[in-house]
């Protein structure tokens, strides 16, 4: 038997062999403190066991076989950080509640986070245990492509078909070529039982997507809005040949909640890919209208604590740990998305190295939430980049009883007028109120427009015409009325104890209306001669200013140069360092440095400007109109005039 020297010696070169692993902790021993050759004590991630020689040495071989099983072959030996699974359960209930349906999931990633591998495995899955079946997945070019996604799946390659030096012979069944430099060639492979895979990019048209009928479809990164509508239908006809799995995912469903199944079969889980569109997206720079689409009005079904994000209370002593969201659902869709955290990846998150970048940064709160969590409200190149639905949005009882009314109008030939009311608060605030057309209200004799810009098509940034855009035919004087007819409902939204019942034709007086001056003070021929618009309305009582003037409380017009947007961000801005965040996770600033203008909730269309609009599709923008009423309103230098003050434009303030 071996002395206690002896055994020392030979513990101390075992371990000193030991592979590092960010996973599986490494073996300790205390060599000064063995005394028994028969009892070792053995630390390993903070947790202490005691055993023989032999059962370390058989640990020891364990923990360095698991180590090169997964290094020689992760498709079935790879580490899965926990969320994985967490993700297919949850991908598993969408699939299962909605048969039939395109599932459509956005996976949202902090850097580093391992969204990619996860998407590149489970493509793998999907080719390798699925006969016949055709997955395709989309980066925005073939360069592209090739490096990330190509590249990722041939990490994760099924074993049983990857040939050892990355080609096999050519035939009817199989065809499989790879270079780390030139991707896979003709950007695809098939296996010898038949699925292929194919890699397409963006740069090409949506609608050469027409005939194909995937199984399965992986999209990286900045996909256009409307190859999401197209994959959407290509995918259609496999969600509705389903045949025996929702049946065997809701038998799984129902012993994963009753603690009987802890992970998801591989066999159930490369079944239940059929019909779904996996996108995969990193918002460094914002959410485009596309992934976009994913979160906004999403309701959170799990969320954690983000430790990178603590809350402070008095002294700056940490009380807590903001929520961040982990999976969000469209609530009645099989849309939904997932947050990867930075934390995740154990493998390649480096997460230690990041949280000591974040401090030597001084990164901001909003960089925390993209670099750890993937998570961001910001629209990609919106130029209002400072609006925020949390900050920025009010209910119509957070109008202020007093105040100075602006109407401003944005008429054009061959679609509708677009209109808004603004209320400058005694306190220096700013409200857009209400716009016209609404996106809900109904308009007597004309019903329920709906919204006047949809989310942007194509190459389109500023958004899609909707319905509201469409020409009702009405004339000045039809305009006259609805004025008078919305201006009598803001009254009422003012004061709400008045109630319909006693309405006695009460109506704001706006101090000063406000119109596009280009076409405003157009000719506009008529059976009396020709006349402006502005000469027209003043016919009917409603007196009009051109846009890019400005006011004084003496009732002088002065004329303002600046006509850029760059003057809304100024009235949205906040101090975001010195915004708190409440028991529900939702930021408020700082009184002293709150915003100065806000949006009544039910100005759907003025909200999707500022969140959405970039400018880049100059006159032709479909969001122009409502973005060009909020600037109007913003370079007239708009504030509040008590009724005696104003001796300007007729109407008045209370």
């Amino acid at each position: 038997m071996a002395t206690v020297e002896e055994l020392r010696a030979r513990v101390d070169a075992l371990l000193s062999r030991q592979s590092d692993h960010p996973v599986w902790p490494r073996l300790y021993v205390e060599l000064d403190a063995i005394e028994n050759v028969e009892r070792l004590t053995v630390e390993a991630g903070g947790k202490v066991v005691v055993m023989s020689p032999s059962d370390l040495l058989r640990h020891f071989e364990g923990r360095e076989r698991a180590i090169k099983m997964e290094a020689d072959d992760p498709y079935n030996h790879g580490y899965e950080p926990a969320f994985w699974n967490a993700l297919d359960w949850f991908i598993a209930e969408l699939r299962a509640t909605y048969p039939k349906e395109v599932v459509e999931v956005c996976i949202f990633g902090g850097n580093r986070a391992g969204k990619t591998d996860y998407a590149a495995k489970r493509v793998c899955e999907a080719v390798g245990e699925n006969k016949n079946w055709l997955v395709w997945c989309f980066h925005t070019e073939q360069k592209s492509s090739r490096a990330i996604q190509q590249s990722r799946i041939w990490t994760y390659f099924p074993t049983q078909h990857k040939p050892a030096e990355g080609k096999v012979r050519k035939t009817i069944r199989q065809r499989i070529n790879y270079n780390p430099e030139t991707g896979f060639t003709e950007n695809g492979f098939t296996v010898p039982n038949e699925s292929q895979c194919i890699f397409k990019f963006y740069s090409g048209n949506a609608d050469a997507l027409e005939g194909d009928q995937p199984h399965f479809v992986w999209s990286d990164e900045r996909i256009p809005i409307d190859w999401i509508e197209a994959i959407a239908v290509r995918l259609l006809t496999r969600a509705g040949q389903l045949g025996g799995l929702i049946g065997e995912l809701e038998e799984a469903l129902e012993r994963h909640r009753a603690g009987e199944l802890e992970r998801m079969p591989r066999a159930l889980r490369c079944r239940m890919w059929q019909g779904v569109h996996l996108v995969t997206f990193t918002p460094l720079d914002g959410l485009t209208p596309a992934v976009g689409r994913f979160t906004k009005g999403a309701r959170t079904m799990l969320a954690g604590e983000a430790r990178q994000l603590p809350v402070l209370g008095d002294g700056g002593k940490v009380t807590g740990y903001e929520q961040m969201p982990r999976l969000v659902v469209q609530d009645g869709s099989p849309t939904a998305a997932a947050y990867f955290w930075n934390e995740d990846n154990r493998h390649g998150g480096n997460h230690e190295g990041m949280v000591k970048l974040a401090a030597k940064k001084n990164w901001t709160r909003a960089d925390r939430q993209i670099k750890f969590y993937g998570y961001t409200e910001k629209t990609s190149e919106a130029l209002f980049a400072r609006f925020s639905t949390d900050v920025h949005v009010v209910p119509a009882s957070a109008l202020p009883r007093g105040g100075t009314w602006y109407h401003v109008v944005d008429p054009c030939n061959g679609r509708n007028w677009f209109m808004g009311w603004f209320l400058a608060a005694p306190d220096g605030k700013h409200y857009a109120a209400a716009e016209w057309p609404p996106v809900e209200g109904y308009i007597p004799g004309e019903g329920v427009l709906g919204p006047w810009v949809t989310d942007s098509l194509g190459k389109k940034k500023d958004g899609t015409p909707g319905p509201a855009q469409k020409p009702l035919g009405w004339g000045c004087e039809r305009y006259a009325e609805e004025i008078r007819r919305v201006e009598g409902l803001l009254w009422r939204m003012q004061h709400p104890e008045v109630g319909d019942p006693e309405y006695s034709g009460e109506a704001i007086e706006p101090a000063a209306r406000i119109m596009d001056s280009r076409y405003g003070n157009a000719p506009n021929a008529s059976s009396t001669g020709t006349r402006t618009i502005m000469e027209i309305m003043l016919e009917h009582d409603m007196g009009f200013v051109p846009s890019g003037q400005t006011f004084a409380a003496d009732g002088e017009v002065k004329s303002r140069v600046t006509e850029g947007y760059g003057v809304i961000n100024d009235l949205l801005d906040y101090d975001e360092e010195l915004a708190a965040v409440d028991e529900f996770g939702v930021k408020r600033p700082d009184p002293a440095q709150a915003p100065r203008l806000y949006v009544v909730e039910d100005c759907l269309n003025f909200r999707w400007v500022l969140e959405n609009f970039t400018g880049l599709d100059g006159q032709h923008g479909a969001g122009k109109d409502p973005a060009d009423v909020v600037r109007y309103y913003a370079i007239a230098g708009p504030e509040h005039f008590p009724e005696d003050e104003w001796g300007g434009l007729g109407g008045g303030s209370y």
